[in-house]
């Protein structure tokens, strides 16, 4: 090839190698211009976003006010008379070192006094170091707690609105982090009826979040999207702080997919859509989008119980802090220490908790309006307004028609009125059997509960042995009006009793009287303690199914005993708001007759004593 045709492709080359160089310089400075204009773009969005928040800033309190103001102020939720109890228990969250000492509000004139931090035994130094990022209320129906949810949501939300900054005011959050304020409900139905009614008509009603809604829906946002303020169906959004107050259910997706200042579950006990677990998942789900914003991200759970063992009743044992009414111990009422087979564990000290029935926080409502329906439905009233949920897993007997087959109408109560025998039994001579149980109540409402009875054996033609048991006596000595136990009354109707009937064996379930035991130990057969357990009423079940018991009509003890529940498979416990003194002291009679009871022919009778052991 010749030179001269080689100095040609070389200038070919260089040509092309020029071409490609200007097209690569002319792609970077493209490049560079569409990021620069990009960049321009979001600078003037952001200064077009900036100019939104500066137009609503005057609107925005620079101090927000506390949670009582935001309350009554007219500016803002303007309510005239709340229930005094939803200023004490909002107070007590937001500003428990001002709480030390008792609280006192003013209802329509009247003074309302509730409990300080002092009352649970909590010193000055405690209380300053007290911070809660979590409340659990457990309250009885009609004691306006959807109202109390609603304000607090709506007080977040007011905050946050009021917030410059909110990644400088929260540290780890990214600039324009979508957040949102979520009240969770476990149906689509319930979340549209309960909570979220009160906080649109809260949001509606304020004429704060009125004038900030209206000039923000005013303000079209950069992107042209929509305005600063846009809401629908359990939604409100305020675009240019990406701030969101919306409504979910059980069922919503997207529970753990965003990041939220406060949540709010309410009637948490209960789940009436999807299986049983759904509301403790809705909860966790929500909980834990709280986690960025640490201790300043709020949970709220608020409901009356549906059962010992409930999401609620969980949270409300795990509650480090708890207020609740004083009559729960006397109903002989304690938390639960473990759940589904784990324990609680230590409690949460950033948790705080109330467990009240309504007549301790509706001013409108007293205890003796329920007086009622506490005894024609004590578990509906107690569980619903009394905020005591059921003690039982499930009922003892699950057949009541059975329990009421033991009471023979046509046998009235052998004590009177007055507390001594009548003439309605005496003693039968063939019978050497007789069996005297009695049983001193423990808290209240309880008894003196005292049972006689014995067993009957009877001999069918094929020589079967039957055995039957007749409680000749159940009777309770009450209380008296202070409350203390009436022992003279329940001793002078046992001296009655072993006095005119031929006692093999008196029991008591532990009754610490030393000195009276050993004063009739010579006047019956022998003396023992017997505490009565699951196994004891076994035998008062099995007996009743078969027919095989029966007393004296006594509306008390069957009370009793068709109120009567088994808790975790093991132990047979009271209903609620009832007593068992009696039912005990049948249940204890029978064991003792079904399992000593012999056949002893005395002229000619198939009677009954006691086996010798």
């Amino acid at each position: 090839m010749s030179a001269k045709s080689n100095d040609s492709n070389t200038k070919v080359s260089n040509q092309d190698l020029i071409l490609q160089t200007n097209q690569s310089v002319q792609s970077a400075l493209g490049v560079m211009a569409k990021a620069l204009g990009a960049k321009t773009a979001m600078a003037d969005q952001e200064n077009l976003l900036a100019s939104i928040c500066e137009q609503l800033r005057p609107l925005e309190d620079e101090k927000p006010v506390d949670i009582l103001t935001f309350i009554e102020d007219p500016r803002y939720l303007g309510m005239k008379t709340p229930y005094p109890w939803l200023k004490w228990v909002l107070s007590m969250f937001y500003y428990p070192k001002e709480h030390f000492d008792e609280c006192h509000f003013t209802w329509r004139g009247r003074e309302c006094t509730f409990p300080g931090f002092k009352s649970l035994g909590y010193s000055r130094s405690d209380v300053e170091m007290m911070r809660f990022n979590e409340m659990v209320l457990i309250i009885g129906q009609r004691t306006g707690k959807s109202w109390l949810a609603a304000i607090m949501i709506l007080y977040e939300f007011y905050k946050l609105l009021c917030v410059d900054d909110i990644s400088i005011e929260y540290p780890g959050l990214a600039p324009r982090t979508p957040i949102y304020l979520s009240v969770g409900a476990t149906a689509l139905k319930q979340a549209e009826g309960t909570v979220w009614h009160y906080v649109e008509e809260g949001f509606e009603g304020s004429p704060w979040f009125r004038e900030y809604a209206k000039k923000a829906s005013l303000l079209e946002m950069p992107d042209g999207k929509h305005m600063a303020f846009t809401s629908k169906d359990r939604e409100f959004h305020f675009w240019h702080k990406n701030i969101h107050l919306d409504c979910v259910h059980s069922r919503s997706g997207g529970l753990r997919g965003f990041t939220r200042k406060m949540i709010c579950a309410d009637e948490i006990c209960h789940h009436q859509e999807g299986d049983k677990k759904s509301g403790e998942q809705m909860y966790e789900a929500l909980s834990a989008s709280t986690m960025n914003f640490k201790i300043n991200g709020f949970k709220l759970a608020i409901s009356s119980p549906n059962n010992i063992a409930d999401i609620g009743m969980k949270l409300l044992a795990q509650c480090g802090v708890k207020f609740s009414w004083e009559g729960y111990d006397q109903l002989g009422f304690s938390y639960m220490t473990e759940f589904d087979g784990r324990e609680v564990g230590d409690p949460n000290p950033n948790m705080l908790g109330f467990h009240f029935p309504t007549w301790e926080l509706n001013p409108e409502v007293l205890f003796e309006d329920f007086a009622y329906d506490l005894r024609s439905k004590p578990e509906y009233t107690w569980r619903n307004f009394g905020a005591l949920p059921p003690a039982t897993d499930e009922p003892f007997f699950s057949d009541l028609n059975v329990i009421k087959d033991i009471f023979d109408p046509n046998r009235s109560c052998p004590v009177n009125d007055s507390g001594q025998l009548t003439g309605a039994i005496s003693p039968d001579y063939r019978v050497s059997g007789y069996h005297l149980h009695v049983d001193v109540g423990a808290g209240k409402p309880s008894n003196f509960g005292i049972a006689l009875g014995h067993p009957v054996v009877e001999i069918s033609r094929d020589g079967t042995r039957h055995t039957k048991v007749v409680i000749d006596l159940a009777y309770a000595v009450k209380a008296q009006s202070n409350g203390e136990m009436n022992y003279r009354a329940a001793r002078e109707l046992i001296d009655a009793i072993i006095q005119k009937f031929p006692i093999a064996c008196y029991s008591s379930d532990g009754w610490n009287d030393l000195e009276y035991r050993e004063r009739i130990r010579n006047r019956v057969g022998r003396v023992e303690t017997l505490v009565v357990q699951k196994e004891h009423y076994d035998e008062l079940k099995t007996a009743a199914y078969e027919r095989a018991v029966s007393c004296h009509y006594y509306p008390l003890v069957e009370e009793e005993l068709k109120r009567l529940g088994l808790k975790n498979g093991e132990k047979v416990v009271k209903g609620t708001g009832f007593t068992k003194d009696v039912a005990d002291c049948i249940c204890a009679v029978t064991y003792r007759s079904m399992s000593r009871a012999v056949k002893h022919p005395v002229n000619g009778f198939a009677t009954t004593g006691l086996l010798s052991r």
